[in-house]
C-alpha cells in the first residue's frame, strides 16, 4: 500500500511538474498577444499619416483606405484590403488569445483544436506586414506632392507588425493538439504509415487547384495591361500600371522600393502560377524524384502568395489619402480588381494543393 501510495504521489508531481512547465511556455505567447492587441486598438484607431497642401489637408486609417475604395466602386477590393488589414489580424489576436487562455485549463476543452484551426487559418489571411510595406509605397509615392506627417496611428502599426510576427515564433496553433495528448493519454489506433491516407478527396483537390491557377492566370493579363491608379491634379492627370509604377520608383531614386514592388507585384504572381503548375504536373505523372524539394516549393508559394498583395495596398493608401479636390485627388483603376483576384487565387490555390498529392506515389509504392 505504501508503494502504491508513494507511486501516485510520483505520478501527481510529474502532472504537475508538466502543468507549471505548460503554464510558464504560455506565459510568453500570452503576454505577446495581450501586447499586439493593445497595439491593433490603437493602429486602427488612430490617424496613420495626413497629408497638406495649399492650406488643405486630408488622412486616413486604415480602414479608412478601405472604405475609400468602397466609395469609389471598388466594393470588391475595398473587402478584400478590410479583410486582410483589419479583420484577419483581429480575428487572429482575438483566436490566440482565447486559444492561449483556454490552453491553461484542465482538462482542456474539446473544442481548442478547432479553435486553434481556425487561428493559424486567420494568420495565414492577415497581412499587417504587406499593409505596412504598402503605406511605405504610398508615402514615396505622393511625397512629392504634397507634404506628409506619420500619424500615432503609423508607428503603432509598426509595433503590431512586430507583434504579429513574434507570436506564431513561440505560439504554433498547430501544436494545441500535441499539448492536449500530453495531458490525456491517447486512444490505441492500428500501427501502420501514417502518409498513405484514402486518396478520394485528391482528385477534387487537383481539379480544384487547376481551376483557381487557370482563373488567376486570366485575371493577371488585365491586372497588368489595364491602369491600377489615376491620379489627378488641377493640370494633368496620369494614369499608371503595375509596371509603370515600379519604373517611376526605380527612376525617382528609391530603387530598393522598387525592386520590392517588381518582385512582390510581376515576379512573385508569375513564380507562383508556374510553381503551383510544376507541382500539379509532377503529382498526375507520378513522380518520386525531389519529393523533399517539391513539399519545400510548396511551403515556399504558401509563404510569399501574400506579398502580392503589396500594390493592392498601395492603390488604397494613396487613395485614400490623394482627396485634396481640386488640387490633387487620385482613383483607383480597373486593374485592381483583377490583380487582387490573381493574389487571393494563388493563395486559395496553394491551400487547395493537397501535400499528398507530392508523397503518394512513394506512399503507394511502399505501401
Amino acid at each position: 500500500m505504501a508503494v502504491y501510495d508513494g507511486a501516485m504521489n510520483r505520478a501527481e508531481s510529474m502532472e504537475l511538474q508538466c502543468r507549471l512547465a505548460d503554464s510558464r511556455s504560455l506565459q510568453r505567447p500570452l503576454a505577446l498577444a495581450v501586447a499586439a492587441a493593445l497595439m491593433f486598438v490603437v493602429a486602427n484607431t488612430a490617424t496613420l499619416m495626413s497629408l497638406s497642401a495649399a492650406g488643405r489637408t486630408a488622412g486616413t486609417t486604415i480602414a479608412g483606405a478601405a472604405y475609400e475604395m468602397w466609395r469609389q466602386g471598388y466594393e470588391a477590393t475595398a473587402a478584400a484590403v478590410l479583410f486582410c488589414a483589419v479583420l484577419a489580424p483581429a480575428g487572429f489576436i482575438v483566436l490566440a488569445l482565447a486559444v492561449l487562455l483556454a490552453a491553461r485549463r484542465r482538462p482542456a476543452p474539446a473544442w481548442l483544436p478547432r479553435l486553434a484551426g481556425w487561428a493559424g487559418f486567420l494568420r495565414h489571411w492577415a497581412m499587417p506586414e504587406v499593409m505596412l510595406l504598402g503605406v511605405l509605397v504610398a508615402l514615396v509615392k505622393i511625397a512629392g506632392l504634397a507634404a506628409v506627417t506619420p500619424g500615432i496611428g503609423l508607428y503603432a502599426a509598426g509595433a503590431l507588425v512586430v507583434l504579429v510576427a513574434a507570436l506564431p515564433q513561440v505560439f504554433d496553433p498547430r501544436e494545441i493538439p500535441t499539448r492536449i495528448a500530453r495531458a490525456a493519454p491517447a486512444p490505441r489506433r492500428a500501427a501502420g504509415p501514417a502518409l498513405v491516407q484514402p486518396a478520394s478527396g485528391r482528385p477534387a483537390s487537383v481539379q480544384r487547384t487547376w481551376a483557381l491557377i487557370i482563373a488567376a492566370a486570366i485575371c493577371y493579363v488585365p491586372a497588368n495591361a489595364l491602369p491600377v491608379l489615376t491620379s489627378n491634379t488641377i493640370v494633368s492627370s496620369q494614369s499608371d500600371t503595375i509596371l509603370s509604377g515600379v519604373i517611376y520608383l526605380f527612376a525617382s531614386g528609391t530603387w530598393p522600393l522598387g525592386l520590392i514592388v517588381l518582385v512582390a507585384s510581376v515576379m512573385i504572381p508569375i513564380g507562383k502560377l508556374g510553381a503551383l503548375s510544376y507541382l500539379l504536373i509532377g503529382a498526375r505523372r507520378g513522380a518520386t524524384d525531389h519529393l523533399r524539394e517539391r513539399a519545400r516549393l510548396l511551403r515556399v508559394v504558401e509563404f510569399i502568395g501574400r506579398w502580392s498583395m503589396l500594390d493592392v495596398f498601395v492603390v488604397a493608401f494613396v487613395t485614400a489619402l490623394l482627396q485634396l479636390q481640386p488640387l490633387l485627388w487620385a482613383q483607383p483603376g480597373p486593374g485592381v480588381p483583377f490583380f487582387a483576384a490573381v493574389v487571393i487565387l494563388t493563395m486559395l490555390a496553394a491551400r487547395s494543393f493537397d501535400e499528398r498529392l507530392i508523397w503518394g506515389a512513394r506512399g503507394a509504392r511502399h505501401g
